[in-house]
């Protein structure tokens, strides 16, 4: 698996400015204000608007394979002309951990799918520390970078406007930005009153229904969950597979 290297806080730093967890790296990427490429919005569209069904699904990974098989062998070849032609900037593109939000909710909504089960109705809310997280570390990254003579980095204007919401970006993706990572609907807590599964991913009050997943997590983090929720499942299979050793 590759690992991207990431620029991080150091721990003392990030406590002492109270912000969350977050990381930064580079980018070349357009100009957002001058729109996403026809390319780019064929497969956000596909990628967002398609049923999950398999045909459709096998769509978009076609069309996915062949804009990575362009940017392999057509695109990186002239990002050097591009870059000095100024139709690309240096981004850093910064990901920042979300603030547990007791606000946000996922409930069933009145409308069906083909199924007949109720759709999930999600109400993501986000709160001011999550941009407020954001606008700090671009400011020290930029202070740094002007200390190092590397450049000058600025923000986004958005990020200082005062409001919660974050806009929609294109050239990212077709919705607000953020991740596709859903985490913390079933938090993992000591007390039915703070969480919903135990330390052991079981559900306060039975002991014969478990979860695991992202849903428990008690925080986000910055980075991708899938290790985590995977390490998880293997714990709790070790604890039910203890569980049905002890009963026989």
């Amino acid at each position: 698996m590759p690992v991207a290297p990431a620029m991080v806080l150091p721990p003392a730093l990030q406590q002492q400015l109270g912000i969350l967890n977050s990381a930064a790296t580079f980018n070349l990427q357009k100009d957002p204000d001058r729109g996403a490429s026809l390319s780019k919005r064929t497969y956000m569209n596909l990628k967002h608007a398609l049923s999950p069904t398999t045909s459709k699904r096998l769509l978009w990974q076609t069309w996915r394979g062949g804009l990575n098989w362009l940017q392999r062998h057509v695109s990186m070849p002239l990002l050097r002309t591009v870059v000095k032609a100024k139709r690309m900037n240096l981004y850093v593109m910064a990901r920042a951990e979300q603030a547990p939000n007791p606000d946000s909710r996922v409930c069933l909504s009145a409308e069906r799918d083909a199924l007949g089960c109720q759709r999930a109705d999600l109400d993501w809310r986000l709160c001011a520390l999550d941009k407020e997280t954001m606008l700090q570390f671009g400011r020290v990254l930029g202070q740094e970078f002007d200390r190092l003579g590397l450049g000058k980095l600025t923000t986004c204007e958005w990020l200082e406007d005062g409001r919660p919401e974050w806009p929609v970006d294109m050239t990212v993706g077709n919705h607000p930005i953020g991740g596709y990572h859903h985490m913390g609907t079933t938090r993992m807590s000591t007390s039915p009153k703070n969480g919903v599964v135990d330390a052991n991913c079981t559900v306060h009050g039975y002991h014969n229904l478990h979860i695991a997943g992202s849903s428990v997590f008690t925080t986000g983090g910055w980075a991708n969950p899938t290790l985590t929720l995977l390490a998880l499942a293997h714990r709790l299979g070790d604890h039910l597979n203890s569980l049905m050793d002890k009963e026989s």
